[in-house]
């Protein structure tokens, strides 16, 4: 049989050439195969650092709000310690146990005192070492641990522990908690991680509605007080609505009207020796009656001293000051020889007995002037709720006694009265901040009250402020509250600067801000055949002749009589200049009667009415 090899080595040679063209396009596939995978690895890696990166950062926030939390509750605690035991934290050591999520043979807080059982209660829950059931949950080991499952269930391994701890002031209403934490975390899937870094975290913890442990330990804890950040806010000593026209000196007082006593010199001589010398300096004598004086009359003899004792400063009784409502030359202050304080010429202000007053006379080189009587208050009126920050050592170059700031919270927990050294040097340390230090004023009343049934001392004489007071530091009577009970204000010299207070300490010579001249007039101008138009120019000045800008818009009342009746109406005049405002009245009758009146009203200083005359409008001077 004959075989044929033709046919088969043609089909070799196209398997052959299948083969050699299949090779490359395997290639070829296998090639983006591997090439498209890489991308697809490339972008899963990149998804899974993006969510690695996101945890970290609410890592940080929710650890930042849970300290937070954790300072506030550890707070609370300490005060209630403080206070159910009468025992401050000045000598307090940071008591490290095997509930502390640290190696307790290298972990060491650096302080003693309140910032230590503060650490100790947020990073331990425990206080002297025993577990405290208010801290539970709320503490660092706690948070740690709920981090470590929620990033577990991300598919994140974490491995987190704490490096170090700060308790620092942040400022006077503030403290934070800084926790530096080594944290390193790794995908579970080996595609990304964090290394091994320290992280910081820090909170933002308040202070304010706390109770200020100060109070229970120096009262046998009876009196509650919380802290609270609000402006002192003693009842404004507000002028009456009219000046005087002359006086010196500054004082304050209960009113006694001269009138009431009898109004004569033998009824006033009778009540001055009737009364006691510490109740006499109390008064303000008004002299609400016209009735001639002389010199003569000063010289009375009222049998104990002449009367004219009774209104000399260095007597050794004599009235708190003297306003008298009328002015001249017949007048009791014009002919005798009065160094207390005293204000003449204000008219009739309408006081009665028992009103709370105060004298205020400046007579300064540089112009200022002012002779004013102030509405006073009593000192059981006194806000004492509220804290303010204590800075009070930059006032101490104008008094003759130097005095510290107040404790900051740190060393109210202490039972330190003043503000220590360390706690100023850590808040520089880390926030740049010295004033750290909050006080208060203590109630006198209640403090008395709570005598009776606790053992508290009272210190009669000391200052109201509270470090102070509790220091047994003597204050000053303040001018213009009256005392009650035998209860007066008193401050320090430094705190009458700090308050703006005229006490007999310090007194407060800046010249105020107030409307003191005041000129209205008026003139015509555009006048036609019977009519014209009307121009009222108001110009101010203050206390010192400069011209003043008011805070409100000054009212114009103009009047004008028609037909016999007088019609008014009160417009808003218009600032033209520093110190002038100006309003322009359009197509007045010439024939016409017309007048305007205007009262200057300033926060804080007397009020002061001006007007022009009735005149008819043609008989007004043209304007300029």
């Amino acid at each position: 049989m004959e075989i044929k090899f033709g046919h088969y080595k043609k089909g070799y040679f196209f398997t052959i050439s299948t083969i050699i063209l299949i090779i490359p396009l395997i290639y070829l596939v296998s090639f983006y195969s591997q090439f498209s995978q890489s991308p697809v690895d490339d972008t899963i890696a990149r998804i899974r650092c993006d969510e690695l990166h996101y945890l970290i950062e609410d890592l940080n926030r929710d650890m930042s709000r849970a300290v937070t939390i954790f300072g506030r509750r550890a707070a609370v605690y300490a005060i209630d310690y403080v206070v159910s035991n009468g025992t401050p934290l000045a000598d307090y050591e940071f008591t490290c146990t095997s509930l502390c999520p640290v190696d307790c043979n290298t972990f060491f807080f650096e302080n003693n005192g309140s910032s230590a059982a503060i650490a100790e209660l947020v990073l331990c829950g425990t206080l002297n070492g025993n577990p405290i059931t208010y801290m539970q949950n709320h503490t660092l080991p706690r948070w740690i641990d709920m981090m470590i499952n929620y990033s577990k269930s991300r598919n994140f391994i974490p491995d987190i522990d704490i490096y170090d701890v700060k308790v620092v002031p942040r400022d006077a209403w503030h403290f934070s908690i800084i926790i530096y934490l080594k944290i390193r975390i790794k995908d579970r899937y080996g595609l990304c991680s964090y290394a091994e870094r320290i992280v910081s975290v820090m909170s933002n913890t308040s202070i304010i509605g706390l109770e200020d442990p100060l109070y229970a330990l120096n009262t046998q804890g009876p009196i509650i007080k919380h802290i609270e950040n609000c402006a002192f806010d003693i009842d404004k000593f507000v002028p009456f609505p009219r000046e005087g026209e002359d006086g010196i000196g500054i004082g304050g007082g209960k009113v006694i009207l001269y009138s009431d006593i009898g109004g004569n010199k033998n009824s006033l001589c009778n009540f001055c020796n009737t009364t006691s010398a510490d109740e006499l300096g109390e008064y303000i004598l008004v002299m609400d009656t016209i009735s001639a004086w002389g010199p003569g009359e000063c010289k009375f003899d009222c049998g104990e001293a002449l009367l004219e004792s009774y209104f000399n400063a260095s007597s050794p009784k004599h009235f708190g000051g003297v306003i008298e409502y009328d002015s001249g030359v017949n007048t009791m202050t014009a002919n005798c020889d009065v160094t207390i304080p005293w204000v003449s010429g204000t008219g009739d202000l309408g006081l009665r007995n028992g009103y709370c007053v105060k004298i205020k006379n400046l007579n300064m080189s540089v112009g200022c002037e002012i002779h004013w009587v102030m509405n006073g208050t009593c000192s059981d009126t006194i806000n004492t709720s509220c804290y303010s920050v204590s800075d009070v050592s930059r006032y101490n170059s104008k008094c003759p006694n130097n005095i510290q700031n107040g404790p900051s919270f740190f060393d109210r927990l202490d039972g330190n009265l003043n503000l220590s050294e360390k706690y100023v040097e850590h808040a520089t340390q880390y926030f740049n901040e010295e004033d750290i230090g909050i006080e208060s004023f203590v109630n006198p009343f209640k403090l008395e009250y709570y005598a009776q049934y606790y053992n508290i001392t009272l210190y009669p004489d000391a200052t109201w402020v509270d470090y102070l007071y509790w220091q047994n530091v003597s204050g000053c009577d303040v001018y213009g509250v009256c005392e009650v009970d035998n209860i007066s204000f008193s401050l320090t010299c430094q705190h009458s600067y700090k308050y703006g207070l005229d006490s007999e300490c310090a007194e407060m010579l800046k010249c105020p801000n107030c409307p003191k001249y005041v000129s209205l007039t008026n003139c015509k101008f555009n006048c036609g055949f019977a009519l014209c138009d009307v121009k009222f120019d108001l110009t101010i000045r203050n206390t010192t002749g400069d011209f003043m800008n008011l805070s409100s818009t000054p009212r114009l009342t103009i009047q004008r009589i028609v037909f016999g009746v007088t019609i008014e109406n009160t417009v808003n005049m218009t600032r033209i200049g520093a110190g002038r405002y100006e309003y322009n009245l359009s197509n007045v009758l010439k024939s016409r009667h017309i007048r305007g009146n205007t009262t200057v009203i300033e926060d804080g200083c007397p009020i002061i009415e001006n007007s022009t005359t009735y005149v008819r409008v043609w008989n007004l001077s043209s304007c300029p």
